[in-house]
């Protein structure tokens, strides 16, 4: 199974706190300024394998591997989100879904062949036009259209940071699952929760350090 993130040079440094906890995660990044064709990238490198796919503004939760691994022994052969938006989630927790209302990418999980089959889709997908950059659309329609079900699992076992969408800056920042849990210490986030005077001190003494060194 290979790890994989779809990543724009801007936010490297997210991907290396990702890389901190996921060691052999590989990078997928943007070439031309299209979230499509990087999306088809990470669909369709290293052959048919199965695959996690992350995109590059999430948290992990604390062992991630290990908890989506369990997920996904027990529904290896179905598509899996594991962040989830959805109001009930709390009181439904992990369960199969129809794949018209799969939404959000975040992080989520191919079984074997699945990403050069959405790729192939992709290619002749009737509402391209309409939704040029929603991948999980193109995934939903796919599903629908295969009558297949997807799992959402719960709790989420990423986050969505409270950043401004690159794809398209209207969306909200407020997007975030009312499950996720356990984040692993992650430099940005614990930066945000300081006060400038706290974050200048630190930085200051990181200098000095290295000076004297």
């Amino acid at each position: 199974m290979k790890i994989l993130v779809t990543a724009i040079k801007s936010r490297e440094a997210y991907v290396k706190e990702m890389q901190k906890h996921i060691p052999n995660l590989e990078i997928i990044w943007d070439k031309h300024q299209d979230c499509m064709e990087t999306f088809s990238r990470a669909w369709t490198s290293f052959g048919t394998e199965s695959r996690i796919i992350f995109q590059d503004d999430v948290i992990l939760t604390k062992d991630f591997m290990s908890k989506a691994i369990k997920v996904i022994n027990q529904h290896s052969d179905k598509v899996i989100t594991f962040f989830s938006l959805k109001g009930d989630d709390d009181k439904l927790g992990t369960r199969l879904m129809n794949g018209a209302g799969y939404c959000m990418n975040q992080c989520y999980y191919l079984p074997e062949g699945y990403g050069k089959a959405i790729h192939e889709y992709g290619k002749t997908w009737s509402r391209k036009a309409e939704h040029p950059t929603a991948d999980d659309y193109l995934m939903a329609d796919f599903l629908k259209d295969n009558k297949l079900k997807y799992v959402i699992a719960v709790p989420s076992l990423v986050q969505h940071r409270e950043v401004v969408s690159v794809i398209d800056s209207r969306r909200s920042k407020k997007r975030q699952s009312s499950t996720f849990s356990e984040p692993v210490e992650d430099l940005f986030e614990h930066y945000k929760k300081e006060d400038t005077m706290t974050i200048c001190q630190r930085l200051l003494t990181k200098i000095k350090t290295k000076l004297n060194k």
